[in-house]
This record gives C-alpha cells, structure tokens and sequence, in this order.
C-alpha cells in the first residue's frame, strides 16, 4: 500500500467516524426541541439541523460500509466534503 493510499484509507475512517458521531449529535438536538419542530413555522437553525441530517443520512446509505477500493474511498471523500462545504 502507497503512502496516498494508507492517507486516503486513514481519511476515510476518520470521515466515517464523523458522520456517526455528527448523525448521533442532531438526533439529540432535534429530540431536545421537538417542540419547536410541531409549531407552524420551524426555526431557522432547526431547519438547518434536519438539512444536514438528511445530507448525512444519504451519504451514509449511498456510500456506507466496508470497502477495499481505494478509488471508492477516495469517491467517497469527496462527496462528504462537498456535501460539508455546501452545507456550511
């Protein structure tokens, strides 16, 4: 394994972790404010909470689980750090 790959392998752990720990975070703020999310019109930052959450949500479908291919890992990256930068 090349020193880009072992980068590449070691990022894409580290962005998976990320999304778990991320995903685990909005769920529980989402469930602190639960009330606000019953009212007519739903805040603005709780807005913002569930648009990430379901950004998360298909990265972690579509591109989820174990893998060897570092090309995929390396897909993979991209699309958790565009799906970051858009959403920032």
């Amino acid at each position: 394994m090349t020193d880009l790959d072992k980068r590449i392998t070691d990022l894409d752990r580290e962005a998976s972790s990320r999304v778990d720990e991320t995903l685990r975070k909005i769920n529980i703020a989402l469930k602190l404010n639960v009330s606000k999310l019953k009212e007519k019109k739903i805040p603005p930052n709780i807005k913002r909470l569930i648009e990430w959450k379901r950004a998360l949500e298909y990265w972690k479908e579509r591109y989820g689980g174990p893998t060897n291919d570092v090309e995929f890992m390396a897909e993979r990256l991209g699309v958790f750090y565009e799906i970051c930068t858009q959403l920032k």
